[in-house]
């Protein structure tokens, strides 16, 4: 076997035991009707069945606005027995499925996309309530397990939890950087434990933004807190920590490093999840060089159903119709070719 050809390999995941280390992580398609999965979500995610795993587009655990109807919830019945089928339909496939607990604070949906590389909107300024996150991202971990998924993850960026505090370089006496720092630390301990006592830590992934940028919440030096809060998830068993890489237009970032990899694979000693949308190859390199555990597409996977095939064949891939992305019916959704035509 060649030192590319592992990420095609088996690799256990504490409880679970995957057929690759090639993730799927799908970005918002908005394709639910009134926050209930449809049934084309059903083919959409069955078609990806081929990944190692599965992390679900981000699932409202509470009711929120109605810009939200077409992003889908887990907090009614009606939710739980339509993500049901989509469960069955991949585990039917041979796939493995995590939900993403989304805790959303003021966030629209296109506000993920439209804003993200905007650093003076900051669209997030209410204060968190630990116990409000915690037991509704508690109540969606109990739904989750109702509808069959094989484990949780608990996600923090993109303006939600971690993202959504006020940035520690605001904080001008030392004393009161610490207590924040500290807070963070707390706030991600309380939320994994609350989520843990429905699933088996081992069950529980957490998603995690280190550069911050989201909504204009900056951090002018953002490594301290999350060396802290990465380092305090080494004392649980968890499934995986997964770590986004920063925006490449460099006057958004508020710290300079190729990969998130070099700068926390030797804080955290469990299972590493890092993107590769941007290039596949430098994300198998990861792997290989042991920088990662496991690697994620979610923008590639949109386009290929079947993107392990054609990464370990180096086959061609499909290109991306951006204007099909959010919301629509089938196309840009379930409709992109296969290598093998009668593959699905």
């Amino acid at each position: 076997m060649t030192e590319r050809n592992i990420v095609f390999s088996p690799i256990t995941l504490r409880a679970y035991d995957l057929k690759n280390r090639i993730i799927m992580s799908s970005p918002s398609r908005m394709r639910a009707v009134d926050g209930i999965p449809s049934s084309i979500m059903e083919t959409y995610y069955a078609q990806r069945a081929s990944a190692g795993l599965i992390i679900s587009e981000p699932t409202l655990v509470s009711p929120t606005t109605s810009e939200y109807r077409c992003c889908p919830g887990i907090y009614s019945y009606d939710q739980v027995l339509a993500w049901r089928k989509v469960t069955k339909a991949v585990r039917d496939r041979g796939g493995k499925i995590f939900l993403q607990l989304w805790y959303c604070e003021g966030i629209s949906p296109l506000d993920l996309e439209q804003k993200y590389y905007d650093s003076t909107v900051n669209i997030n300024s209410n204060p968190i309530d630990l116990l409000e996150v915690a037991n509704k991202m508690r109540r969606g971990a109990q739904n989750a397990l109702a509808a069959d998924f094989d484990g949780v993850e608990i996600n923090t960026a993109f303006g939600c939890v971690l993202d959504s505090l006020k940035p520690l370089g605001d904080y001008d006496n030392p004393e009161v950087q610490k207590s924040e720092r500290n807070r963070r630390v707390d706030l991600i301990a309380e939320i994994v434990d609350s989520v843990a006592s429905v699933w088996d830590y081992e069950r529980v992934g957490i998603r995690m933004c280190p550069s911050n940028i989201f909504s204009g919440n900056k951090n002018s030096d953002p490594e301290p807190p999350f060396y802290y809060v990465i380092d305090c998830l080494n004392i649980y068993n968890l499934a995986y920590v997964y770590l986004l890489e920063p925006p490449k237009i460099k006057s958004f970032l508020t710290i300079e490093y190729e990969k998130v990899s070099d700068l926390f694979r030797p804080i955290y000693k469990g299972k590493l999840i890092v993107e590769a949308d941007e290039n596949p190859e430098k994300g198998i390199a990861t792997i290989v060089n042991k920088k990662a555990d496991l690697i994620s597409f979610e923008k590639l996977f949109v386009a290929n159903p079947d993107l392990p095939k054609r990464l370990e064949k180096k086959a061609s891939l499909n290109l991306l119709d951006i204007k099909t992305i959010y919301g629509g019916g089938e196309k840009g959704y379930i409709d992109y070719p296969f290598l093998m035509s009668r593959e699905f």
